[in-house]
């Protein structure tokens, strides 16, 4: 049995340290109607209070907490890594490794467990009409990893999970789209008691958003379109398509 808590919560408090450094602190808190992740309803379908804070340092090092409401307690994220940016050939390329600590309030519903994180993203180019900022868009690829998301029978549940996904840019008016198609896979036979007889899923996701600048903050207004191709597992119903609706204050 893997044990990485140690190992994220030693990042995460070791970025947070780094006072020496400029450092952006950012967060939100808000409401969606239903708490969907990677296509499967966390909360029974109901809706889920949010929030979060984000610690952004100079040397490209950040850590934050995420909390949200799931079906049984409480989800708590503890999240830290290093992202940095570079021009390629005229286009803008991000790449983020990370690493994000997953823990339930409620063993009943979860087992905590680490992930590992990795994204490549490109900014496109150049966008031509008057409303919109001069790009086309975000593209990008993440890759998350976890050696052990659960336990079946004192078995080890390996996870790999894939996405690619596009965000429009935000018009003038604050008015911002987005797509995503995503893949889980899970390593082991016995995976076939939670999750599809194939042992992997496919979920996407489709959605728009409205800002509105705030005074020290905006508030964001989002519509979302999800789905997968499991038929079985997680309780059918979690895993079918719904349209979500949230708002949160973004500061």
């Amino acid at each position: 049995m893997y044990n990485f808590k140690g190992l994220t919560a030693a990042l995460v408090l070791s970025v947070a340290a780094t006072t020496a450094q400029a450092v952006e602190v950012s967060g939100e808190v808000g409401y969606v109607s239903d708490y969907v992740f990677r296509g499967i309803s966390q909360n029974d379908e109901d809706g889920a209070l949010q929030g979060g804070v984000n610690f952004d340092f100079d040397s490209g090092w950040y850590a934050g907490i995420w909390a949200s409401d799931v079906d049984m307690g409480e989800e708590v994220d503890f999240f830290g890594g290093y992202v940095s940016e570079a021009n390629v050939y005229g286009a803008g390329l991000k790449y983020l490794i990370g690493v994000t600590q997953y823990t339930y309030t409620d063993d009943d519903f979860a087992e905590d467990y680490t992930e590992f994180n990795g994204i490549i993203e490109t900014t496109l180019g150049q966008h031509k009409t008057k409303e919109a900022r001069k790009y086309r868009g975000r593209l990008g690829v993440a890759v998350n990893y976890s050696p052990e998301i659960f336990q079946v029978w004192d078995e080890d549940v390996e996870y790999v999970n894939a996405v690619v996904y596009y965000i429009t840019p935000e018009t003038k008016r604050g008015w911002s789209a987005h797509a995503k198609y995503g893949y889980s896979n899970f390593d082991a036979d016995i995976a076939s008691i939670y999750v599809s007889d194939s042992w992997s899923y496919n979920d996407w996701n489709i959605g728009v958003n409205k800002m509105w600048e705030v005074s020290h903050g905006e508030v964001v207004v989002s519509v979302d379109y999800y789905d997968t191709d499991m038929d079985e597992g997680f309780g059918s119903e979690l895993t079918d398509d719904r349209v979500v609706g949230g708002i949160k204050y973004k500061f």
